[in-house]
């Protein structure tokens, strides 16, 4: 997408074409940290609002946003910015899980990082291929009637397994 800016404008700004990337990265993940806090509860200081990074990202930004998408290239571009905010959404994905075992709605399993790790992944993968799933399966993970849809199948599948046939369609 086109700024419309001349870029003697963002060598004074930023110094850099990476410096405006380095800027962009750093309001992102600060934008991130806010919707990653209302997962935990943080904001609100409510244990009990854990739930998945996808629907706080989702609920987070407008239709068109641009943010999921520059999250998912942050993250597989890699780099400092991607591994600050990686660390912070598994440290939170950590205390949600932490929470949820608490409330006993969750077992810690045998290794609560790597599940932690494992959940996270899940979610990020939502939001980083949601239109590639919107565009080709025909629902968007991301999307209110899309979460319900893909929650469902998720749930049978993490239930029971691949072998369970509780909601299969007929």
């Amino acid at each position: 997408m086109a700024a419309s800016v001349s870029p003697a404008l963002v060598i004074q700004h930023y110094g850099s074409k990476d410096g405006l990337r380095a800027a962009v990265d750093e309001h992102v993940v600060t934008l991130l940290g806010s919707v990653i806090a209302t997962v935990t509860g943080e904001e609100s200081g409510d244990a009990r609002a854990a739930g998945s990074v996808a629907a706080a990202v989702s609920g987070s930004f407008p239709q068109g946003s641009p943010v999921p998408a520059y999250l998912a290239r942050l993250l597989i571009d890699g780099g400092p910015s991607a591994q600050e905010l990686f660390r912070e959404m598994l440290r939170s994905a950590r205390e949600g899980l932490d929470a949820m075992v608490a409330a006993g709605r969750a077992a810690p399993g045998a290794d609560p990082n790597v599940r932690a790790a494992f959940l996270l992944l899940n979610d990020l993968a939502a939001i980083a291929f949601h239109e590639l799933v919107r565009d080709i399966v025909g629902v968007d993970p991301l999307a209110d009637d899309g979460m319900a849809r893909w929650g469902r199948e998720v749930l049978a599948i993490y239930g029971g397994g691949l072998t369970h046939m509780d909601g299969a369609a007929s």
